[in-house]
């Protein structure tokens, strides 16, 4: 279990450094900026990620058996990252287009210390050869019990994108923006585009993945005013966990109102968002809880909804209904008793809320607290509920658990992906 750290010294360098490599040079037809070399650790490895061979394969790790009864390890990402230009001009040729997406990598695993990435450029902007570079450096970057990266792009259908989706279209719907990640690039489609009239519609997106058993997608910014999300295209099937913080904000609000109070069954997941190549910054974390430290220990996690979101990956935070982990679905029972266990890796505990069906049904307020734990039993009759943990250090970071629900119908088992002839 890794928790990120960003050394005060190496971010500004690494800002001023990505600021250069993917804003700074603008439409050059050049493939090495010209950037004088800056002697510290970091920036000699990220130039080297430019014309780096790929590295050979190493073999798996033993599992190291955890000290505590739980049944998973904590693992943090960024799974909304995108590197800005390099997937909207021609001047940019493959091998530097390799290099800034190696760039994200090597900023998530050394400087954030992160423990997965997903790389999502647009796929309306993608040509294929960039696909195929993203897939490439997906798998020259995963190390089974090291660091994991998935495949994947952002469908983004909306009137904000302009003549980018369906131009031909004038009353396009604004369906909204979701991630589509696959669990390995044998899955991994070519980019399925907005503006390409066989994947225009959520239907046709859907229609067109591999089974969700192999792929799954992210709805994100729901409530945004310039990229309203449609939630009547949700997708049981591949809407398993939604994205409840990025560096637009939160969308809690939006997310009980529209999904959670609807009944929808969905997970809670962070991403920055941020369009240069930097993973975790400035926020937007999802800790995935998983038992090992594989491509598909982590989607099946995803897909069973056992997973949090934080500002920061800074929080600990364990949620449990009558033991069953966050993102379970409880079968019919009058009580349950809801525990958890939280850390703060930063800043010290000011807040913990247990919501019950949108509404906080107890506050604690630690005082100078760096850990805590708590336990509370609720009535629920046999009325429908779900549970989320929300949590506040004294430096605004915050956390925000899966829900657990109670009374809900078990969804029927994901199907396996039917074998391509």
């Amino acid at each position: 279990m890794s928790t990120p750290r960003i050394p005060s010294l190496v971010r500004p360098l690494l800002c001023l450094l990505l600021t250069a490599l993917l804003l700074g040079c603008g439409d050059a037809p050049s493939a090495t900026p010209d950037i004088a070399p800056i002697e510290t650790t970091v920036a000699r490895d990220i130039f080297a990620t430019l014309t780096a061979e790929v590295p050979a394969a190493t073999s798996v790790p033993t599992p190291t058996p955890t000290l505590t009864p739980l049944p998973y390890n904590i693992y943090f990402g960024d799974l909304h990252v995108h590197t800005s230009r390099i997937h909207t001009t021609a001047a940019f040729h493959e091998e530097f287009g390799r290099g800034t997406i190696r760039l994200a990598h090597l900023h998530a695993r050394r400087v954030m210390q992160h423990d997965f990435i997903a790389v999502t450029n647009h796929a309306r902007l993608l040509a294929d050869w960039m696909w195929e570079v993203t897939k490439d450096v997906a798998d020259e970057f995963t190390r089974d019990g090291e660091f994991i990266s998935f495949p994947a792009f952002e469908w983004t259908a909306s009137h904000s994108c302009g003549t980018h989706c369906a131009p031909a279209r004038p009353d396009y719907p604004d369906w909204g923006h979701r991630n589509v990640y696959f669990r390995n690039t044998d899955v991994a489609l070519l980019p399925l585009r907005c503006n390409d009239p066989n994947y225009d519609t959520p239907e046709e997106l859907f229609k067109a993945l591999p089974g969700p058993d192999a792929a799954t997608t992210i709805p994100h910014h729901t409530a945004h005013p310039q990229h309203p999300f449609d939630w009547s295209t949700l997708n049981p099937d591949y809407d398993r966990v939604v994205e409840i913080v990025q560096r637009s904000g939160s969308y809690e609000a939006d997310i009980i109102r529209s999904g959670w109070d609807n009944g929808l069954l969905l997970g809670v997941v962070g991403g920055t968002d941020n369009h240069i190549g930097a993973p975790g910054w400035p926020e937007g974390i999802t800790a995935i809880l998983a038992p090992t430290l594989t491509r598909d220990a982590l989607f099946d996690a995803l897909l069973s909804r056992h997973t949090y979101a934080t500002t920061h990956g800074d929080i600990i935070l364990h949620f449990f209904g009558d033991g069953e982990i966050q993102g379970s679905i409880l079968s019919r029972r009058s009580s349950i008793k809801l525990s958890g266990d939280i850390e703060s890796r930063s800043g010290d505990i000011s807040l913990v809320e247990l919501v019950d069906n949108g509404a906080v049904a107890t506050r604690w307020s630690p005082d100078q607290a760096a850990s805590f734990r708590f336990e509370a039993t609720q009535q629920v009759g046999e009325e429908p509920h779900y549970f989320f943990v929300r949590i506040t250090l004294e430096n605004d970071h915050q956390a925000w658990s899966s829900p657990i629900w109670v009374n809900y119908p078990t969804p029927a088992p994901t199907p396996s992906p039917t074998p391509t002839p």
